[in-house]
């Protein structure tokens, strides 16, 4: 088999707008964050307790922002793919390594040299996912079975209301109680879809103002066909 090379980068790209203070603590998510912050402050604990964890959460549930929050805070290093650095020399024993969207790999020998390096190496490793595919390599499956894993879920009526209304907030647009509760009960009760209707919302505004009538609302779900 080829030899792999890869390599960490320093810090994280663009990590300014995932900050602590804007993450939304929900019902949700709050299992994610206990696991996280368990995984993130074992070294001081002085036991290696979870040396892998799989965060999964469906698409713009906010998996990378919590991510980002807890490498800043930890030193923690993204994992980009590269040609320049062997693998066998990347991990350092007690450091945090994350990787994204494991899902997203089409080279199974890849991600199991991964885990495997991290694991030889005695290193922290995080890793994130949508869902876990069914690999086909039988280590690699093996491997990802006996991670520990957490979830944030979906959300519902309410954490879809809250959503929204930071959303909203965030882009200084202004959402009456009836606008917020129309929007909530006419999306599918998802993260993407609040991003995409809060997007849309915005492409509206554009010219009109920063006032979101309940009308407009109506209008553009209309446009929409929801």
């Amino acid at each position: 088999m080829s030899q792999l090379f890869f390599r960490f980068p320093e810090k994280s790209v663009d990590i300014k707008n995932f900050s602590d203070e804007n993450f939304v603590r929900l019902p949700q998510n709050s299992v994610a964050f206990n696991f996280l912050q368990q995984f993130f402050t074992q070294n001081n604990s002085g036991v290696k307790s979870i040396p892998n964890l799989i965060l999964k959460g469906a698409k713009s549930s906010g998996k990378t922002h919590l991510l980002k929050i807890f490498a800043t805070k930890y030193r923690a290093n993204f994992w980009q793919n590269s040609l320049e650095t062997n693998p066998t020399q990347i991990f350092q024993p007690s450091g945090f390594y994350i990787i994204e969207n494991i899902e997203n790999f089409c080279d199974e020998n890849l991600l199991l040299s991964l885990i495997n390096s991290a694991f030889e190496s005695k290193a922290f490793l995080v890793m994130s996912a949508q869902f876990l595919p069914n690999f086909s390599l039988p280590d690699l499956k093996s491997r990802i079975r006996n991670i520990v894993n957490c979830e944030i879920e979906n959300p519902d009526l309410d954490a879809i209301k809250i959503l929204l209304l930071e959303r909203f907030s965030r882009m200084q647009i202004k959402a009456s109680s009836p606008v917020i509760e129309y929007i909530a009960n006419n999306i599918l009760r998802s993260y993407a879809a609040i991003e995409e209707i809060v997007k849309n919302c915005e492409i509206e505004l554009f010219e009109s103002g920063r006032n979101l009538s309940l009308g407009e609302v109506k209008g553009l779900f209309s446009k929409l066909n929801i």
